[in-house]
């Protein structure tokens, strides 16, 4: 595919989810529900007043009760977009939640695995953590084993390749078939189900710590209540969506010098593929 093409593609997808996008906020408007702007969308919104011109994908995250909310009023959608989660979706291979616009269609691959649905909008739940680091740190293990329970069930096997640490590589290569066929006598859904159940062990209204604890940053994702103590609108592409009231807090949490954009080799996309562009 010639580069000019993929620059299309990627304009199109942009265009749609940012759209996309705008409909979750005034969904969530019309039905009292918060919701930020995380991650990556939030660095985009800082930093660029929209998307990250080189991403694909949108996140936010909702607190606990809004996220649980949103999932029991999602028939409730406006027609062309829909809700995907594990509890009502027995096809769902995401331990989150998803906002689908169904007008576009994007293939994402797992490993040797692809799964097609509607564009989406990422959405994360957001938890209450513990105050002890010892506590925290446990918190984020647990779910980040249980991460990589669902990934290896979902992806399917893929032999080890590193053999930088010939004794790390050779108990890899002996422990993850057997840990992966066992995988294969337990549903997806009770992996997701644990996980619910312990990223939301703790009581929302009564910690002084909030997580991301299914995010890829481990224990850096945790950030004091004070950075959500309230919600900002912030520019994104000529419209204006919600960012957590310490943005900088968090971003700076992070991303460290988050004003900066990484060189061009580390800027990252996710592996997916435009299938139809409808309207």
């Amino acid at each position: 595919m010639k580069r000019e093409e993929q620059n299309l593609g990627l304009n199109d997808l942009q265009k749609c989810i940012i759209d996309s996008l705008s409909v979750f906020h005034e969904f969530c408007e019309q039905h009292s529900l918060n919701y930020y702007l995380t991650g990556g969308t939030l660095l985009g919104a800082v930093r660029h007043k929209g998307i990250i011109p080189w991403d694909d994908d949108i996140d936010v995250c909702m607190p606990r009760n809004d996220y649980k909310k949103l999932i029991k009023i999602s028939n409730k959608l406006p027609e062309g977009f829909s809700a995907g989660y594990y509890n009502v979706d027995n096809e769902y291979v995401y331990p989150f939640a998803k906002f689908y616009n169904d007008k576009i269609l994007i293939k994402e691959y797992f490993g040797d695995k692809s799964y097609t649905n509607g564009v989406w909008v990422d959405i994360f739940p957001l938890d209450a953590t513990f105050s002890n680091l010892t506590l925290r740190k446990l918190h984020f293990y647990i779910i980040k084993k249980l991460r990589f329970l669902f990934q290896l069930k979902v992806r399917g096997y893929q032999a080890p390749t590193d053999k930088s640490n010939i004794l790390k590589y050779a108990i890899k290569k002996a422990v993850k078939p057997l840990v992966f066929g066992v995988l294969q006598l337990i549903p997806l859904k009770f992996i997701f189900n644990l996980m619910e159940g312990i990223a939301s062990i703790k009581n929302y209204d009564k910690t002084e710590y909030l997580a991301r604890l299914y995010s890829r940053y481990g224990i850096k994702a945790t950030f004091h209540k004070r950075v959500y103590a309230d919600k900002v609108l912030l520019d994104f592409n000529g419209y204006k969506f919600y960012g957590p009231i310490g943005y900088d807090e968090y971003l700076t949490n992070l991303y460290g010098d988050y004003m900066t954009p990484p060189p061009p080799k580390e800027r990252q996309t996710h592996n997916i593929e435009i299938v139809n562009l409808e309207g």
